[in-house]
């Protein structure tokens, strides 16, 4: 069962990142004032691969108790909270000037990818 629930959200989250990209895409390109990140599309691949290898995690632990189930969630926020912001810090150091774009476009994919993923795991 967690098999196909796994292939289920990786199609459709899949097509949702695809979308956000495609309008990412298009804003970059329609309205430069919105400075969005020059590095939008490996920002949201970035964090499209940690919501999938985190979501496969969590969502075997559902199975088994609801205690390993919340060490589980807990541990893989607090891994990704300490990696994002590794990230962040690093770019932030080696890129001043696009800094503040960079933050602002991850935080925004952060936010749109994370509501899919909290979404999803309730459903299961």
């Amino acid at each position: 069962m967690i098999h196909t629930v796994f292939k289920k959200f990786l199609f459709y989250f899949g097509i949702y990142t695809l979308v956000i990209w495609i309008v990412s895409f298009a804003l970059y390109h329609w309205f430069p004032a919105l400075h969005l990140n020059r590095w939008f599309t490996f920002i949201l691949l970035f964090l499209f691969l940690v919501a999938v290898v985190s979501f496969s995690f969590i969502s075997k632990s559902i199975k088994g108790k609801l205690s390993n189930f919340a060490n589980v969630y807990m541990l893989s926020n607090f891994v990704r909270l300490i990696l994002f912001s590794v990230v962040i810090f690093v770019y932030a150091y080696l890129h001043k000037n696009d800094a503040v774009s960079f933050t602002l476009t991850f935080f925004a994919y952060y936010l749109l990818l994370t509501v899919w993923e909290v979404v999803a795991l309730r459903k299961i």
